[in-house]
């Protein structure tokens, strides 16, 4: 084995590590309590294995998720919602001009 990608943050917001971010993770969330990314990446370091994290930056439950979540539940081609913070999420305060 060369190397393993694992599913660090899923976009639902559960990390498989002991989040400062949120208590929805396996150290806090789970009987076993224990960080199992931390110690994945010291096996695959004491092997010579390669360790790579998929990391969602989405949260579908954070309020400025967009579109609505719930693996689009409600999507489709509506416009109304949260469109008006987008300019915001990325520092402006309103839409730029096309």
């Amino acid at each position: 084995m060369r190397y393993i990608t694992i599913t660090s943050k899923h976009h639902d917001g559960f990390a498989m590590f002991d989040s400062k971010v949120s208590g929805y993770d396996v150290v806090e969330r789970t009987p076993y309590g224990k960080d199992v990314l931390k110690m994945l990446a010291e096996a695959c370091r004491k092997e010579g294995i390669k360790l790579f994290f998929y990391h969602s930056q989405l949260d579908w439950h954070h309020p400025d998720y967009f579109p609505r979540g719930r693996t689009g539940r409600f999507a489709g081609p509506r416009r109304e919602g949260r469109v008006e913070q987008v300019p915001r999420l990325h520092g402006r305060t309103s839409s730029p001009s096309c």
